[in-house]
């Protein structure tokens, strides 16, 4: 049994490092993705005033660099999605309540009650009694915590560019 702990510790070890390094990469993923989004849109709205006023230019080569644009932004958010799952199911760990979970997630998110409570538009002092008393029951805050949880579940979804 003690030839265990070693490596066990060192399991431990690698998975805080992997969720470190998944946090690290979301948040170098997000600017990209503003930044490809908001190239997607101005070409999006430049493409539609040209064609408006008329103006030739060359519209498959344009046409080519916004589908080039708006695949590179669902490969990032398919990414995103991947690590946002692959952390959630660390963090999870062995626990299948939802209020320990969240907990976790807030200690790895660096969020704590006022900024969850904004994020889930949910009264700060209600959600605070929730967390922290196990006989605490309340079904809107728990449908909007699972709802918060989803965010790093479903790895199905997917924004949609138009």
């Amino acid at each position: 049994m003690s030839n265990l702990l070693p490596q066990q510790k060192e399991n431990n070890v690698f998975v805080y490092e992997r969720a470190i390094y998944l946090k690290q990469e979301l948040n170098n993923l997000e600017p990209n993705l503003r930044q490809l989004m908001d190239d997607f849109s101005n070409a999006a709205e430049l493409k539609n005033w040209l064609r408006k006023e008329q103006i030739q230019f060359d519209l498959k080569s344009f046409s080519t660099k916004l589908d080039s644009i708006a695949s590179e932004i669902k490969e990032l958010e398919s990414i995103k999605r991947d690590y946002k799952a692959e952390l959630y199911e660390i963090i999870k760990g062995d626990s299948e309540d939802p209020k320990i979970v969240v907990k976790r997630l807030m200690e790895f998110e660096e969020l704590d009650i006022t900024k969850l409570s904004i994020l889930l538009n949910i009264d700060e002092e209600k959600l605070h009694i929730f967390l922290n008393n196990s006989a605490a029951s309340d079904g809107h805050i728990m449908q909007k915590i699972k709802e918060y949880l989803s965010l790093y579940q479903d790895t199905s979804t997917s924004t949609h560019l138009h």
